[in-house]
C-alpha cells in the first residue's frame, strides 16, 4: 500500500515539533536539565508541544521571515524572546 500525504507548512511544523518534543533527550533536558529554545517558526510549535500552552501569535516568535517573494523583519516590540527552561519551568 502506498499513500501520499500533503501537509500545509503549519501542519509540517507541528509534526516536526511534536516529534522533537517527544525525543527522549529533549524530554529529559526539559524535565531534569536546561533546555534553550531559540526563536523560530517551527520552534514556536515546539514550545507549545513542550508546555501544553498556546502561543497566541507564533509569528512573533521569529526575528524575521523569508518567503519566496521577500524577506521581512519582525518588529522588536512584542516579539517573543528565546526561551530557557530548567526543570520544566521557564527561567
Amino acid at each position: 500500500m502506498k499513500a501520499q500525504v500533503t501537509l500545509t507548512p503549519a501542519e509540517g511544523k507541528r509534526l516536526i515539533a511534536h516529534c522533537v518534543a517527544n525525543m527522549e533527550a529533549v524530554r529529559k533536558a526539559y524535565r531534569e536539565g536546561i533546555l534553550v529554545v531559540a526563536t523560530g517558526t517551527t520552534n514556536a510549535y515546539l514550545v507549545e508541544e513542550l508546555t501544553g500552552l498556546e502561543l497566541p501569535d507564533k509569528g512573533m516568535f521569529t526575528a524575521g521571515v523569508v518567503t519566496g517573494e521577500a524577506a521581512s523583519i519582525t518588529v522588536a516590540e512584542g516579539r517573543y524572546k528565546h526561551r530557557v527552561y530548567e526543570g520544566g519551568s521557564m527561567v
